[in-house]
């Protein structure tokens, strides 16, 4: 279309003719409306890109969306060492003398029916987008994008695998990217290693996972205490367990409790395979199941990329740890290091206890937290752990394993482990939540704020350089990126003070719909359809406590059966029945129907709360839908009038009235410079200012004659009420020409 406009208009001069052709310009507004189209298209395309990677919680693809200008990603790949470096450096890592492997037969008439192709469906919809593949370059999306023709092709594949216990040679292989963390550049160790295996490789691993998983739990082979990659178990079941115990060993007077955090260095790679197997081989496991386990994990060997043009090193055989990268290599670990609980339950003496169980050590898969509530209780557990490293040729990194001592007191003690010096610490991030010796959450909060408003500004900066202002595309990222950062951990908090989160939240919509520091919260949180950040987090404790009623397993669930009432437990008794609710009632309603219950009420109290309070704002008060976006900012994307709508929705246009706000002028002073002598609100621009009549004949009269015989305030709920979409268009131009004359008229 351009070419042939341009084709026309170069005719048009060369021929010198009087006029351009019939249609031309027809034919130049409809190019331009193509053009402001796929731009459109264009912008909800890499917004979609980014709402997609907040959810799936793929930081490196949601910082290289924004950092067109925003921020260089920390990610980037380091080509600064020679492959003969790093083949050297992996030889050493990975490889080892072959040792002697237990011998494992698969028994007569244990063959496993065949792979379904409606199970290979399911493997492949389960797949992540934008993954890297391996070195076949089979990446998940052309996967997906074909998966009718994929899905019988490798039923029979995974089915053949299963009977014959032939894995593919290719699956063995390899690629590490090595990413760069901090430290000399040159040192291969301060590169973390990436490693990327075929796709296929990883749907046949699940879907040995999944028999290995089952018979895990089924056989109640990994203890209580192990909450790693396990069902209906997280990282705040280990986090609420902890803060339970710190508060109920605090709370007595010369109470404390001793923590060691402990860090295993390189823990995945350093397993030997042939004691995993020989772990595995003394339990009653399916026989092919360990078979096909240990074929996997056989010929392991890894290539490194070594330069930007995708050079390879040679490769490196590997025969120690779990097979990086691979879907089976944590519950493995968690296998392997399941004995560390027995362990230290041996050696304990001084464990805290919850409704009578002894708790001297949490795990999530290889972070290690073993608690005592005395000084030489820990210590014998750093004894027992020694013992057992040793025995299971496990490596303590010393330099990042901690201790605290929560205690009201201030005790400060040397600790050693194998004469290595360990610090003793104020506070630490335990799977992502920092604890304080004092119990105090402000670490956790300014952390959570710190994170939460880096994201806000990359997202704010994106709406305004690349996003066309568009703002529910930017809401939903701030929902799925911004309020887990914010929120991470508060469900097990027992914290009042956490003002300072509802800030983030204020400040970002804010910043979206351009409204001045006068407007106030509440009336942004009704118009953007958020709840704030408090309610949320109501939301979200009860609903983790609904979870572990309904789903007790593992050690948290004990927090509720335990004749010690934390403050946490008696918080949330308190705000059910404030919010009337009983947990008699909620239990009796199934998980379900009891969370959608909890927020409902929540949504409602807080929807009451706020309706009275935006007396200010009389044409908008019809919020009848809770807490929803409201209409016009997903309808008006032409970002001018959008922006032109909201300022005058909240009667806070370029005016005297908004400038006398902050200059202290009196209100009746307020007048507007078109000679009426009446304050410059919102009312008067619309309906009455001379400055626009003209423009008010074309857009507001129209409207306002439909309705005849009403009065100012209801005229300006009609014009202002986003009730008819013709009606708001109508008013956002009206809005944005009269913004744009007024700045013209100050200038002159």
């Amino acid at each position: 279309m351009k070419l042939n406009l341009l084709k026309k208009y170069k005719n048009y001069r060369s021929a010198k003719l009087p006029q351009l052709p019939p249609g031309w310009f027809e034919d130049k507004r409809n190019y331009k409306i193509l053009i402001k189209n796929k731009k459109l298209l264009a912008q909800k395309r890499e917004w979609k890109c980014l709402i997609d990677a907040s959810r799936e919680r793929d930081s490196a693809t949601f910082w290289r969306l924004v950092a067109n200008g925003v921020r260089s990603t920390s990610s980037e790949v380091e080509y600064t060492i020679p492959a003969g470096t790093w083949e050297a450096f992996f030889q050493s890592s990975y490889s080892a003398l072959p040792l002697t492997q237990p011998l494992i037969q698969c028994a007569a008439g244990d063959e496993w029916p065949p792979v379904s192709v409606a199970e290979i469906r399911r493997l492949i919809q389960a797949l992540k987008h934008r993954k890297a593949p391996g070195a076949d370059n089979i990446s998940p999306e052309l996967l997906k994008a074909n998966i009718d023709w994929w899905a019988p092709v490798l039923a029979t594949l995974f089915t053949s695998i299963d009977q014959t216990a032939i894995i593919p040679e290719d699956w063995g292989l390899a690629i590490i990217i090595p990413i760069f963390k901090k430290g000399c550049k040159l040192d291969p160790a301060n590169y973390r290693p990436i490693s990327l295996l075929s796709i296929i490789s990883k749907l046949y691993a699940t879907h040995l996972r999944e028999k290995f998983a089952d018979w895990l739990e089924q056989e109640h082979i990994l203890k209580e205490a192990q909450a790693g990659f396990r069902a209906h178990r997280s990282t705040l079941d280990q986090g609420l367990v902890l803060q339970h115990l710190v508060e109920k060993y605090t709370s007595k007077k010369g109470g404390s409790l001793y923590v060691a955090f402990i860090d295993f260095k390189s823990a995945f790679d350093s397993i030997p395979r042939h004691r995993l197997w020989e772990k595995l081989n003394v339990t009653n496991i399916d026989r092919r199941l360990l078979l096909l386990i240990r074929r996997l994990h056989e010929n392991t060997r890894i290539r490194v990329r070594c330069d930007r043009y995708g050079n390879l090193s040679k490769e490196i055989q590997s025969s120690h740890g779990v097979k990086q990268g691979c879907v089976l290599a944590p519950i493995l670990f968690n296998f392997y290091i399941n004995s560390l609980v027995g362990k230290m339950e041996e050696a304990s003496t001084h464990s805290p206890n919850l409704n009578n169980t002894p708790i001297p050590v949490l795990l999530y898969a290889d972070d290690a937290a073993l608690i005592s509530f005395s000084c030489v209780g820990l210590r014998k557990l750093l004894r027992a752990l020694t013992e057992y490293c040793e025995a299971e040729h496990l490596i303590i990194n010393y330099t990042k394993s901690k201790i605290m001592v929560f205690s009201k007191r201030k005790l400060r003690h040397k600790w050693k482990i194998n004469n290595q010096p360990i610090e003793q610490v104020t506070s630490f991030r335990y799977l992502g939540i920092i604890f304080d010796e004092k119990g105090s959450w402000c670490h956790q909060i300014k952390n959570s704020i710190v994170n939460a408003q880096r994201s806000s500004r990359a997202i704010i900066r994106f709406f305004y350089r690349k996003g066309g202002q568009y703002v529910p595309a930017a809401s939903q990222v701030f929902v799925a990126k911004i309020l887990p950062q914010l929120m991470y951990g508060t469900q097990i908090f027992n914290c009042q003070k956490l003002k300072s989160l509802e800030s983030v939240q204020t400040k970002f919509y804010r910043s979206l719909l351009g409204l001045p520091t006068c407007v106030s919260n509440t009336a942004i949180r009704l118009e953007v359809g958020q709840l704030p950040i408090n309610a949320r987090i109501w939301i979200l404790k009860i609903h983790f406590w609904l979870k572990l009623i309904f789903f007790p397993v593992g050690v948290a669930p004990l927090t509720l059966l335990d004749p010690f009432q934390s403050k946490w437990r008696l918080s949330l008794y308190e705000k059910l029945r404030g919010l009337g609710l009983s947990p008699q009632e909620l239990i009796a309603s199934g998980f379900e129907k009891a969370k959608m219950m909890v927020s409902q009420r929540i949504g409602d109290v807080e929807l009451q709360d706020h309706m009275s309070k935006i007396d200010k704002y009389p044409a908008i008060q019809d919020y009848e839908k809770g807490f929803n976006l409201t209409p016009y900012l997903l309808d008006l994307q032409i970002a001018k009038y959008r922006r032109a709508f909201t300022l005058t929705r909240f009667d806070v246009l370029p005016s005297a009235l908004l400038k006398g706000r902050y200059e202290g002028t009196p209100y009746a002073e307020r007048v507007c410079p078109c000679g009426l002598k009446e304050v410059e609100t919102a009312s008067h621009v619309l309906l009455h200012c001379d400055l626009y009549g003209d423009i008010r004949l074309l857009f507001i009269s129209p409207i306002v004659q439909k309705f005849p015989g009403r009065s100012e305030s209801q005229r300006l709920k009609i014009l202002l009420g986003d009730k008819n979409p013709e009606v708001t268009l109508k008013v956002a131009k009206f809005s944005a020409a009269a913004i744009k004359r007024r700045a013209l008229a100050v200038k002159k």
